[in-house]
């Protein structure tokens, strides 16, 4: 992949698979950041780009079929985003099954992979109970604070933003307010990031 300005649809679309490095800390993420990523949806004009930040890639090879990118600087925030298009893709009923199909292969699942992979000892957790939807058992918690700041980020996602859940364009897939409406409309091809790529 190249370097420079993409759009979140640009950047996820495709076989591949991004993965967490074992260096990285875990998820930490709390209320005010989660306040302060949802309080920039509001505040979004719909006519105007979303910049979501710069991000930093390494591509590290293949995974059987899949481009495995690490991601070395902007986890937080593309884990945020993955749990936050999740909970919206998974009430978001008004459209056909071929078209939300799309945006979860797109954003969360391509076939049998899943587009983001947390670090090892949390993967199973994530993916069960946070991007599948499966009620999340507290025996199972193998790193507490990972467990509970991701837990803490869907159930924000579910009280303040799935009820206002409006329609998906065919722009992408990402929550854009609608003030007047109380609601927000998903096009994800307007949020743009700076992806650099650096080499291994």
């Amino acid at each position: 992949m190249n370097n420079g300005q993409k759009t979140l649809n640009d950047l996820f679309d495709g076989k591949k698979i991004f993965r967490i490095p074992e260096y990285q800390r875990a998820y930490a993420w709390e209320d005010k950041q989660l306040s302060d990523f949802i309080d920039d949806f509001k505040n979004q004009k719909i006519d105007k780009d979303y910049f979501f930040g710069t991000i930093l890639f390494q591509e590290v090879g293949k995974k059987g079929a899949y481009d495995l990118i690490e991601i070395v600087d902007g986890q937080q925030r593309i884990t945020t985003l993955i749990i936050f298009l999740n909970s919206l893709l998974s009430k978001y009923t008004d459209c056909d099954a071929e078209t939300k199909e799309l945006y979860v292969e797109t954003y969360i699942k391509y076939k049998a992979a899943f587009k983001l992979e947390v670090l090892f000892d949390d993967n199973d957790f994530f993916v069960s109970y946070i991007l599948e939807n499966s009620d999340i058992p507290s025996e199972i918690i193998s790193t507490p604070s990972f467990a509970e700041k991701v837990a803490l980020c869907q159930t924000v996602f579910r009280q303040e933003v799935e009820p206002r859940v409006h329609s998906i364009t065919t722009q992408g897939a990402f929550a854009e307010s609608r003030p007047d409406k109380g609601s927000y409309i998903l096009c994800s091809g307007q949020i743009r990031s700076n992806a650099n790529f650096r080499n291994h």
